[in-house]
């Protein structure tokens, strides 16, 4: 049997996957799992999981209000009160955030988890990505799917936007703009499209223009809902009190880790990798060959390579670029298995070994940014070779 499982997936993805299982099956879940049964129940400001939901049903709450003012204050009863993460998205996303205000959390936390992995696996399945559910199930035993859920973030959702959006890139520029517009209360995770728009401004300018009329009606509606609560927002971005301090993965993070948060080679070594990634998507794209699903790959992993800020869960993105880039024959799907899988342990093992170096070194070489850059680099170079195989086959008599 195993044998035959070597066969069929080779066994490089048996051992990645085996790996990825391993980490979420003997630490993640069941620390999870014992987490929420132990405090099931318990006061609703007690409670270690759902603080980013409730941060959301706070700032729903707060836009039932119309209250703009102290949306972003986290001393504001209704963040205070439950022990609530800090509120950081626009003012629009508070006011999708009204229906849940006024549910239960410990039925409103399942709900949302529950609703959130069905819907991502749906707008994968759009992407006719064979067997989304077990690519769903499979990002559920990393420590991007279990911090999701247990935060109750909003990464499950942001992916599923950001799919129905690239599948309708080709077919509507209303609806795929829109709905970029709406994968905006994250608008430092979508860098990499802005790039590839700029890059093809002639072919995508009516998804740039749709983009841009249905971001402003966003603004336009929360504005005249909630007056002051933009010049709250923008307060609170420069304040810098409500950036988030925990454990990232970016690339900015890995650098600031490496060399520490100022200085010249701080600043210099930013520069030189945000170039870097900008370059080696523009070579991607430009090999392309106008292959849609290999644009939006590359740019949904150029998003988290160029954010400023990432956190765990933002990696469940990758799921978007991977069901993207197996509708091509530019990687195998065996191959992008492995990557999946080492790319999901690789981000539990590197949260441990940060950890682990800062505390002797005071200093870190973070692993999963790195990890993520070099095979962003391979993933270039492979369609770097697609690109002149395909010329070849093309110019052959």
């Amino acid at each position: 049997m195993f044998r035959s499982l070597i066969d069929r997936f080779g066994a490089w993805p048996l051992v990645t996957m085996a790996a990825l299982v391993g980490i979420g099956v003997l630490f993640l879940i069941p620390g999870l799992f014992a987490t929420v049964s132990s405090s099931f129940g318990d006061p609703i400001e007690d409670l270690p999981y759902g603080r980013d939901l409730r941060a959301f049903m706070g700032a729903g709450d707060l836009a039932a209000q119309r209250d703009g003012a102290s949306l972003y204050d986290p001393s504001a009863p209704e963040y205070a009160a439950t022990d609530a993460s800090d509120f950081v998205n626009p003012p629009w996303y508070a006011m999708a955030m009204i229906p849940i205000a006024s549910i239960p959390f410990d039925l409103l936390w399942i709900v949302w988890c529950v609703v959130g992995i069905v819907v991502l696996w749906w707008t994968l399945a759009r992407l006719d990505l064979a067997r989304a559910d077990r690519w769903v199930a499979g990002s559920l035993l990393s420590l991007a799917g279990v911090l999701t859920v247990f935060y109750g973030q909003n990464a499950f959702f942001m992916a599923a936007i950001l799919a129905l959006a690239v599948a309708a890139l080709d077919r509507s520029a209303v609806t795929s703009g829109s709905l970029f517009a709406l994968a905006a209360f994250k608008p430092h995770l979508l860098l990499g499209f802005v790039v590839w728009w700029l890059y093809d401004l002639s072919g995508r300018w009516r998804l740039i223009l749709w983009a841009s009329v249905a971001t402003a009606t966003l603004v336009g509606v929360s504005a005249v809902w909630m007056p002051d609560a933009w010049p709250a927002f923008f307060e609170a971005l420069g304040d810098g009190e409500l950036v988030v301090d925990a454990r990232e993965v970016s690339l900015v993070s890995a650098v600031r880790l490496l060399v520490g948060d100022t200085g010249v080679a701080l600043y210099s070594l930013v520069g030189l990798a945000i170039v870097g990634v900008i370059s080696a998507l523009l070579i991607g794209l430009r090999q392309s060959g106008g292959d849609t699903r290999i644009e939006a790959g590359l740019a949904v992993i150029a998003c988290l390579l160029l954010t400023p800020r990432a956190l765990a869960y933002d990696w469940i993105l990758l799921l978007v670029a991977l069901a993207l880039l197996v509708g091509t024959d530019v990687v195998d799907t065996r191959t992008l298995v492995a990557w999946a899988a080492g790319l999901g342990a690789i981000l539990a093992v590197s949260f441990l070994l940060n950890d682990l170096q800062l505390d002797r070194w005071d200093r870190a070489i973070s692993l999963a940014p790195l990890t993520l850059l070099v095979g962003f680099g391979l993933l270039i170079a492979r369609v770097g070779t697609w690109s002149e195989a395909r010329g070849m086959s093309a110019g052959t008599p």
